[in-house]
């Protein structure tokens, strides 16, 4: 089906760019089929688009197939593909709401023996052509990167069951293993979802056949650690979100005739507690305090699973810096105007990771069968509280002027600031390393740029 855009409608005074985007270790056959999986197109949309909803009519490099998306904030953009020549160019035609439109033709040609390149030639508006062009080789490159870690990870398409599938990590996570060949079904409370396996944990709602056939299992649902202050019914809310959950899952997969060979469970880095100088590994014990304690309950639900030879993962985040989530949504707002600061002395260490590490961490362990146990989900540089604030504050341009005491940060969120705020965890990822896996964004203002 077209909306009948063409390519009359774009401009032909513009003046075009035309510039050689990527190089890929792959067949034009293998690119072209890469490019038309609707999982491609999602994850390279600009990452700064507040996507609500994405309807897709045909797959994309089809012709006369094409796309409206919906932002949030009202606003909608129409694509449309058009004068396809399989496995060599297609033309995409962008149409936005507010009256700005661009095409694009992209062009596979052999590079080497084994590799080819997307060459682009792009027609737009000369205040628009640097940041599509930029764009492009955005894309180009994280489709790269995207390509290198599959051939690395080498898995095979699986059948994977994945709780939290519309969540911040989760929505990210299914777009890659799609890309990868696998088939994502969503573990949803909503019963008339399609695709989905539908449970209602709070009420132990569930059918075990449901549960049979899976390849992997990869759980991420749970109520947000940091959603709201702590006061004794919202502990006891996260208490089962994530603990009590998890062991219900663990024990409906449990009751498959054929468990599944792998499950990724997250947790958090919270498991150390606030640990000052110290470095922290995987073998590291745990801290005290109520966010340790959630975390050692969390991690103890799946040991009825492991018992039964099923290769448990426990997936430790820190504070993951991505798109339209986690961290970056409470403070940019804030950097933006100017507000933002350092929280009590600043020189307690965060551990964070990138979103494209997480997602391509948690891909690549599903192969890896000598890992199991807990796995720290963190970058190779952990940075003291002030050095990541100032970095923030250098990417949004703007100064930092304020500094806030940990008095008034205890006042506002409670237990809560020790826990999250000013607790110091230095953690390191021994355990990905030890697994050969190469991190793609190892520094802190490069995660910022691609967030």
């Amino acid at each position: 089906m077209s909306h009948g855009y063409t390519i009359s409608a774009v401009k032909k005074s513009v003046v075009p760019v035309v510039q050689k985007s990527g190089v890929f270790p792959l067949s034009a056959e293998e690119l072209f089929a890469l490019l038309s999986k609707p999982s491609t197109f999602e994850r390279s949309l600009p990452r700064s688009w507040d996507v609500r909803s994405l309807r897709m009519h045909g797959l994309p490099c089809q012709e006369g197939a094409s796309c409206v998306i919906q932002l949030r904030l009202g606003h909608k953009t129409r694509v449309s593909f058009c004068n396809v020549v399989p496995q060599k160019s297609f033309t995409e035609v962008w149409d936005k709401e507010w009256g700005r439109k661009w095409r694009r033709t992209r062009t596979i040609q052999r590079e080497g023996a084994s590799t080819v390149a997307i060459f682009d030639e792009i027609h737009a508006s000369s205040a628009e052509q640097q940041s599509i062009s930029d764009w492009s080789f955005w894309q180009c490159e994280m489709l790269r990167q995207d390509c290198l870690l599959f051939a690395k990870a080498a898995i095979p398409p699986l059948r994977i069951l994945l709780s939290g599938a519309q969540g911040f990590i989760g929505s990210q996570l299914k777009l890659l293993l799609e890309m990868a060949g696998c088939t994502v079904i969503a573990l949803s409370r909503n019963q008339q979802k399609g695709n989905s396996v539908y449970w209602e944990p709070h009420r132990a709602i569930l059918r075990t056949s449901d549960f049979e056939g899976f390849d992997a299992v990869i759980h991420l649902a749970g109520e947000n650690i940091a959603s709201a202050r702590w006061t004794e019914s919202q502990k006891r809310k996260l208490f089962l979100s994530r603990a009590r959950d998890t062991w219900l899952l663990s024990h409906a997969l449990l009751r498959a005739k054929k468990p599944p060979r792998v499950m990724i469970v997250g947790s958090a880095v919270g498991f150390y507690g606030d640990r000052g100088e110290e470095v922290l590994t995987e073998k590291s014990s745990h801290g005290s305090g109520f966010l340790p304690e959630l975390c050692q309950a969390w991690e103890r639900a799946t040991d009825g699973l492991e018992q039964k030879g099923v290769r448990i993962v426990h997936a430790r985040f820190g504070t993951v810096v991505g798109q339209r989530g986690g961290i970056l949504r409470k403070l940019l707002p804030i950097f933006r105007l100017g507000l933002g600061g350092i929280l009590g002395k600043g020189d307690q260490y965060w551990s964070w990771i990138s979103m494209d590490d997480v997602i391509s961490a948690l891909l690549y362990l599903l192969a890896k069968e000598e890992v199991k146990g807990p796995v720290n989900f963190v970058s190779e540089q952990p940075l003291r509280q002030r050095e990541w604030v100032q970095l923030l504050a250098q990417h949004v341009h703007r100064p930092m002027f304020f500094s806030i005491p940990r008095w008034a940060l205890r006042l506002r969120f409670g237990e809560m600031a020790d826990a999250i705020m000013l607790a110091s965890a230095k953690v390191v990822p021994r355990a990905l390393l030890q697994a050969g896996y190469s991190f793609r964004t190892p520094l802190l203002l490069d995660a910022l740029r691609s967030a």
